[in-house]
């Protein structure tokens, strides 16, 4: 119950949002500096959620891949699962600072971004307000907070996927060759930052083809080519992104490897694992595309064991924070198309849903696929949050003219909006870090996500006692040798 009371006030503080239309450019800015403050004030804040100053996972990759890219950019042989892409802005970073220095601010940099574009991903859709209350929602999620903190390549990814999902919103939302060219770019970031990006272009795609008007004129011609023209070139720069032993899409899903162990009898799980594709952007071959697929849809088939699914079950997995969460997806699709339906751009009340779920279906899908993993690792949830995030902005961000209010203040329109946005800014503080709010960082329904640093942990030991060490360990150990092992870039 004071859940509901929290979001019913919210989403009434939003309905008193003056909506002149000489307010909205002051609004729209005012809020993209305070995404920026929320981005920026997780460096704190996550503070109350973990004791850890980082965390990692699989830290030696990163390491080895940055140090690769510092030998050579072009043609460093960087770990098959990932890209010189995603390694490119650490890279940058450990140029002045150290590797796991540049990972820290690379981190860091990633998040703050994320923030302000899903402030924008929400204010294409639901106006500023509805921006705000994006950033909001993104805030009180744990998983986000935690992120600048994540020593790994997986804050570039996210942000990649918020850009190309930003981009989309505001192609449905302007329609201009320009924003039709943003989400060409977003859509090839998706597939060179990491080989499951994939999963995030192709409904983007889909999404950005069906905006287009069906007619010749200039324009449109325009905007067409603007969609495409990045994608296209993203095929060539996946031979730069991409080593030449990147490990496949199929090889990431199997789920065979795991089955297997809950269920040896199973004839389907038994090794070899044979695979007829190998889907790497700019590297297959366009005639196993339906392999691919084929591929996919037979994983999806594939009966889960029951011990799997007995396992999962008993183990300490955030089921309370999803259980939350999925409530809130379900609550805002509702009140989301409720929205969306009432705005007032595009063609009709139906294609701006459909625009709505385009952005989202991503994120959402792969929430819905958590629960088959055998690693509930928080970065996958910190994949799925800024769709969360903004499908509850969305929702929230109910409205009804100022004008239908029998008392008005007597102010100017800038003052009001300035007021409003004291008063959303004031609520949303209090209900995230009030102690007696439902969305305090320790709100019981709140996972306590197991963060560590090992193998962090092995390099850093090994510098005073013999340690046994993998070979990516062994080559990050002698490149850190002469470097800082704790990043000094955290308050």
């Amino acid at each position: 119950m004071p859940l509901i009371i929290c979001w019913l006030l919210i989403s009434f503080v939003h309905s008193l949002r003056p909506h002149a239309v000489r307010t909205n450019r002051l609004q729209y800015n005012i809020g993209l500096v305070l995404s920026l403050v929320f981005g920026v004030s997780t460096l704190w804040v996550s503070m109350e959620y973990s004791d850890f100053s980082f965390f990692e996972s699989d830290f030696s990759e990163y390491c080895v891949a940055v140090f690769e890219m510092e030998q050579d950019w072009h043609g460093g042989d960087i770990p098959p699962k990932r890209t010189r892409l995603a390694a490119l802005l650490p890279t940058v970073f450990s140029q002045f600072n150290g590797i796991v220095n540049g990972l820290a601010m690379a981190s860091i940099l990633c998040t703050v971004l994320t923030f302000v574009l899903v402030y924008v991903w929400g204010a294409a859709l639901a106006g500023s307000g509805g921006g705000l209350l994006s950033v909001g929602a993104l805030w009180m999620m744990s998983p986000m907070e935690l992120m600048p903190r994540f020593l790994t390549f997986y804050p570039p990814i996210v942000l990649a996927t918020v850009f190309a999902a930003s981009g989309l919103a505001l192609w449905g939302r302007f329609r201009t060759p320009w924003t039709a060219l943003l989400c060409g770019v977003g859509i090839a970031l998706c597939l060179l930052i990491d080989v499951r990006g994939v999963v995030w272009a192709l409904p983007f795609w889909i999404g950005g083809v069906c905006l287009l008007s069906w007619n010749l004129s200039v324009s449109n011609v325009f905007s067409a080519m603007a969609l495409h023209l990045p994608i296209w070139g993203s095929w060539f720069l996946s031979w730069w992104s991409y080593s030449s032993n990147a490990s496949s899409l199929e090889k990431q899903m199997d789920v065979r490897p795991l089955y297997v162990g809950f269920d040896e009898g199973n004839p389907l799980f038994r090794p070899p694992w044979e695979i007829d594709s190998h889907f790497v952007w700019g590297w297959f071959q366009p005639q196993e595309i339906l392999h691919t697929v084929d591929f996919i849809w037979t994983q999806q088939r594939f009966p889960v064991p029951t011990a799997f699914v007995e396992w999962q079950t008993s183990t300490d997995g955030p089921i309370a924070e999803v259980q939350f969460w999925w409530t809130a997806v379900v609550c805002s699709l509702v009140a989301g198309s409720l929205v969306m339906w009432k705005r007032d751009f595009g063609r009709s009340g139906v294609e701006r849903i459909l625009i709505l779920l385009c952005t989202i279906s991503p994120f959402i899908l792969l929430f819905y696929s958590l629960e088959s993993l055998v690693e509930q690792n928080i970065r996958f949830y910190m994949h799925v949050s800024p769709g969360i995030a903004v499908l509850v902005g969305v929702g929230l961000a109910q409205r009804l003219p100022w004008e239908r209010f029998p008392l008005s203040l007597p102010l100017s329109t800038s003052w009001k909006s300035m007021g409003w946005v004291v008063c959303m800014m004031a609520l949303l503080i209090g209900t995230h870090l009030s102690s007696a709010s439902p969305m305090s960082p320790h709100a019981e329904w709140r996972h306590t996500w197991r963060l560590n640093a090992l193998d962090w942990g092995r390099i850093k030991r090994s510098q005073t006692t013999a340690v046994s060490l993998r070979p990516y360990d062994e080559t990050c150990a002698e490149r850190l040798a002469d470097e800082t092992l704790v990043p000094t870039v955290y308050p």
